[in-house]
């Protein structure tokens, strides 16, 4: 390419004779928008441009069809009649004296005119032979010689000479591949770029698809003839179509759209929200504040602006108009016996607004194989007393205007008792015998397997436990477990995986399982303490959690082996849910190994020491079991609320002698309303009451013989914040039940508990796992809901397990405002407010 400023002028002059190229290049007609030519596609910037001018189109299907080889023949007839549009004439004898040796007086007269214009004027020369070869293929150096023939012809100018002169750096490393005519040709496109240069390689003997005769067509459009330069004209934002697809949204069409902005933007009655328009600036999508209605004419004023000179305002007529094209009912259950409720229907896959079908002159009408459940079959509201619980019915919707009818498809209808009808299963438990399976594993050998729902939520937003009778259980493998359909009973077959699928009415849940060899055996135990210190017939126990090789918590028994009874002997209770409570026993001074086994498997090893000192040389008050501590946590549930404390003796070498017993002494706690303390057979129970702290005393008298902090601590999780779903402003008169607040929309101070929401709006954690209790369960908050206009707008406006319902009156108009309160506080954690603009019918 040259190095040197390029001076260019156009040598495409005019619509009229890009209009006769394009009959050429592209043979029918079709939209400037094509189906085949992607973002990605090196030729889209050349075929956008041409096609906006209206020199290129493509075909009857919407392709551009870029990849499609041109003839030669397609480029006579493209230069004949170019140079037609450009004032030459045909010769008189085009017919009688054919140009070229393969055409003869009855070829297509198009070509024979074209060849002779073309061939008189040096464009198109043939072969060396004479002949055309109409048909053939025109290669990529051939093209370029036409292109130069062509603009030296009507330019009256030398580019091959100009060029020659030319010191520039070249693009174009193959040029010794093209015929020696050729390369003259090639060097002035490489001069003017038309070439590309991040492609070198010209390929001068390929042929040439229509894409690359657009790239280097509009290319060659841009040069201006050498020694020429026109002054540079500003660029300027040009509107040449508006139109108004949607309700509001405005489609512009131009060129250099990006050069306009909202602000010169203006239509009546109306605001621009905003405006974007595309990479090419051909295209521009204006979103609209408020919603046009159909058929009304309204006028957009575009104001362009050019430096130097006045504003110039135009304003360009367009008009909504409300179509419908396919119709969708969408209702497929409704609440028995239950007043006001609407059945639904889309329109284009949006939310029909039954106001706006009527004022766009649609009437819509509700058909039902049940034709006495309509209150209205105008709105498709229903007769409470006609939708008995257990029954079924279908309908559909027909839109028409004018003779035109548009129907829907009949659709389905349940009539549910929602306070009852389950709509998520939440929990499911799976037990194998006596073990709670947490990791989705059970062996063959280990019996039969357990899948019960436990825990479910109804359409009226209700925590329940499902009935068995209501339950059902499939297996998706037979062959590696097969299920009692009613008690949910797990038969595994051989090794794999199986989903046991939960069905409650319509909702299911499935539930992963591996089936896999080995009977569950203990594989792992973790004793609180791996030593102890005790005396000779002294005795102390220690916690001992064992989980299996599945990683499920253990229940059995295992053994304890005491390496040298003589010294220690030690019991090992059974395990029940993970849990035993190794007891060891003091014989004799000295040290020995006390091993938990599963058979000869060791799982864990207690390094017991055995004193026969009993001389009192210490006391210390502490837990019980190592596994506590001195902090308790008063929050409903929790494991921590109580703590066995014992105020034990030590011997000079540390070793246990055993908890103090004497009923000289008394236990005292300073501050009662934070924990209590009891003093019974030497254990000391500590209660928590409230959040705060306490000095644990024990005392001889007025003497205080040993102190410890009670620390109580309340971990009730606390509402920090909610993510409300979107909800789109109420517009239609009817039943509305709008999801707000989801349960996995609340934000706890703690990650461990998930919340649950009532059908009254409490939030809440479920402790029993019975649904709520204000008594054994935690309440976080409540959700709450206000409205800002009269109050007979909305009839029965509540909130039902997160979502808000009620029954909005035409003509209402106002806010709902929802509100998420933590429990115990005034101010909301968060509000979502919902516009209600419901147009007077």
């Amino acid at each position: 390419m040259k190095s040197q400023s390029k001076k260019y002028s156009k040598y495409l002059t005019g619509v009229a004779s890009a209009a006769l190229v394009a009959s050429a290049v592209a043979p029918v007609v079709s939209a400037a928008d094509f189906n085949d030519v992607n973002e990605t596609n090196s030729h889209k910037e050349a075929i956008d441009a041409l096609s906006t001018a209206g020199v290129i189109s493509g075909y009857p299907d919407g392709s551009f069809k870029p990849n499609k080889t041109l003839t030669r023949s397609d480029v006579v007839k493209l230069m004949g009649k170019w140079l037609v549009s450009m004032g030459y004439e045909i010769p008189k004898d085009y017919k009688t004296n054919p140009r070229f040796t393969d055409l003869t007086a009855k070829s297509n007269d198009e070509l024979l005119q074209s060849a002779a214009i073309v061939k008189d004027n040096n464009v198109f020369k043939g072969y060396e032979d004479g002949s055309l070869n109409a048909a053939g293929s025109i290669t990529r150096e051939n093209m370029a010689i036409v292109l130069v023939r062509a603009y030296d012809s009507v330019n009256k100018t030398d580019l091959l000479t100009y060029v020659k002169n030319q010191e520039f750096d070249r693009d174009v490393v193959d040029l010794a591949l093209a015929k020696s005519e050729a390369r003259t040709a090639i060097d002035v496109l490489d001069f003017y770029d038309i070439t590309n240069p991040a492609a070198p390689n010209f390929r001068p003997k390929e042929t040439t698809t229509r894409g690359q005769f657009a790239s280097f067509l509009y290319k060659t459009s841009k040069v201006e003839a050498p020694g020429e330069e026109t002054p540079e004209v500003p660029e300027v934002a040009e509107v040449t179509s508006v139109e108004a697809p949607t309700e509001k949204g405005l489609l512009l069409k131009g060129t250099n759209l990006n050069l306009l902005k909202a602000e010169q933007l203006k239509i009546e009655g109306n605001e621009i929200a905003s405006y974007t328009v595309n990479k090419e600036g051909t295209q521009a999508v204006v979103e609209l504040k408020n919603e046009l209605k159909s058929g009304q004419e309204m006028t957009l004023t575009v104001t362009t602006k050019v430096e130097g000179e006045d504003d110039q305002v135009t304003p360009f007529k367009f008009t909504y108009e409300m179509k419908v094209g396919k119709v969708a009912g969408t209702t497929t259950q409704v609440n028995a016996q239950t007043e006001g409720q609407l059945l639904m229907f889309t329109v284009d896959g949006a939310p029909a607004n039954l106001k706006k079908l009527k004022d766009a002159g649609f009437t819509v009408e509700f058909q039902s194989t049940k034709s006495d459940v309509f209150k209205d079959k105008a709105t498709g509201e229903l007769q409470k007393d006609k939708l008995i619980a257990g029954e079924q019915f279908s309908y559909k919707v027909v839109v028409s205007k004018d003779g035109n009818k548009v129907e829907s498809e009949l659709v389905d209808v349940k009539v549910l008792n929602f306070a009852a009808y389950i709509a998520e299963i939440s929990e499911v438990t799976v037990t194998q015998g006596s073990v709670k399976v947490e990791n989705g594993k059970v062996p063959l050998e280990s019996g039969k397997v357990n899948v019960k729902a436990t825990k479910a939520t109804t359409l009226n937003g209700d925590t329940v436990v499902p009935t068995d009778q209501n339950t059902t259980y499939t297996s998706s493998n037979p062959s590696v477990a097969t299920v009692n359909s009613k008690t949910g009973e797990v038969t595994l077959v051989s090794p794999g995986e199986v989903n046991i699928v939960v069905k409650v009415d319509d909702a299911t849940k499935n539930i992963p399982l591996t089936v896999v060899s080995g009977e569950r055996i203990a594989s792992k135990a973790v004793a609180a303490s791996t030593e102890t210190k005790i005396i000779d017939n002294g005795e102390t126990t220690i916690d001992v959690v064992v989980t299996d090789q599945y990683g499920d918590l253990f229940n059995g028994q295992l053994t304890v082996e005491t390496k040298d009874a003589t010294i220690a002997t030690a019991t090992l209770s059974n395990t029940a849910e993970g849990k035993a409570v190794l007891t060891v026993k003091g014989v004799a001074p000295g040290t020995t190994d006390l091993q938990i086994k599963s058979g000869d498997t060791v799982l864990s090893t207690v390094k017991a020491s055995v004193s026969n000192d009993k001389t009192v040389a210490t006391r210390k008050l502490e837990t019980k079991s190592a596994a506590d501590d001195f902090q308790l946590d008063v929050m409903k549930g929790s494991d921590d609320q109580e703590v066995t404390l014992v105020w034990n003796k030590y011997n000079a070498q540390g070793f246990l002698i055993g908890a103090e017993n004497d009923a000289k002494y008394a236990v005292t706690s300073s501050d009662p309303s934070v924990a209590t303390a009891t003093y019974v057979n030497g254990e000391i129970k500590v209660t928590s009451v409230k959040k705060g702290s306490t000095e644990l005393m024990i005392k001889e008298g007025d003497v205080t013989r040993a102190t410890a902090t009670i620390t109580v601590v309340d971990s009730t999780p606390v509402i920090t914040a909610v993510k409300f779903e979107d909800a789109k402003p109420v517009t239609e008169a009817g039943v509305i039940a709008l999801p707000i607040v989801k349960s996995e929309g609340i934000t706890l101070t703690s990650s461990k508990v998930k919340p649950e929401i009532t059908a009254g709006g409490v939030i809440y954690i479920d402790v029993d796992g019975n649904g709520y209790n204000s008594t054994t369960d935690i309440k976080l908050g409540s959700i709450a809901s206000s409205y800002s206009g009269p109050g007979e707008d909305i009839t029965n406006l509540r909130v039902t397990a997160g979502t808000i319902k009620g029954t909005v009156k035409s003509g209402a108009k106002g806010t709902i405002v929802v509100s998420v309160t933590p429990e115990g506080q005034t101010v909301p954690v968060g509000t979502k407010a919902i516009e209600v603009n419901v147009p007077a019918q």
